[in-house]
């Protein structure tokens, strides 16, 4: 298998697994608004509001990549200079889009434990701390996959900002989404 045609079986595969999360996403999502309207007899609070950028937000990528497919082979150069050569832009928004993304489900994870655990501004600076350091990350992989003297998608040192920036978003996530500070809710 030439390695042209791996990269296309990869962008496929891409479009289909990224296509059916998505459709997953939007479903689950549409549930949960509609049992929220339905329980606010169809008032906007700013849980719903949240939710319709949360949707939206998560909807560009798909878009973004599915356009891409599209363009790679329905476009002037054809799939396999587009992969080969013109790949640099949707790669770069892509990964733009996946930080923001990133960025603000943090966020709305890091609201939701502020709301929580009562409004107690010191469980959130190490979470916010965090977030901080998720988004110098996330700038840092745009910087390095925009950066059109050199083709450093595959160079280790974007790798590693790569894993720093998952990594560090799930430190945000997991440890404060469960018992902070083995602390009860709602305390006086």
């Amino acid at each position: 298998m030439s390695a042209l045609s791996q990269i296309l079986v990869v962008h496929m595969a891409t479009v289909v697994l990224e296509s059916l999360l998505y459709g997953v996403f939007l479903v689950c999502a549409s549930a949960i608004m509609y049992l929220r309207i339905s329980r606010h007899n169809g008032g906007r609070t700013f849980l719903m509001r949240r939710d319709l950028v949360t949707l939206f937000t998560m909807a560009i990528l798909p878009t973004c990549t599915t356009f891409a497919f599209f363009h790679a082979f329905l476009g002037p150069t054809g799939a396999s200079e587009y992969y080969l050569e013109d790949w640099r832009r949707p790669q770069v928004t892509q990964s733009a889009l996946t930080s923001v993304a990133i960025l603000i489900g943090d966020a709305v994870i890091i609201h939701r434990l502020w709301l929580i655990w009562n409004r107690d501004i010191r469980l959130v600076i190490v979470p916010c701390v965090s977030w901080l350091a998720v988004f110098a990350c996330g700038t840092a992989v745009h910087y390095l996959l925009s950066d059109p003297s050199e083709n450093r998608i595959f160079l280790l040192s974007t790798l590693h900002w790569v894993q720093a920036n998952w990594i560090l978003s799930l430190v945000l996530v997991y440890p404060f989404t469960s018992q902070p500070y083995h602390l009860t809710p709602f305390q006086d």
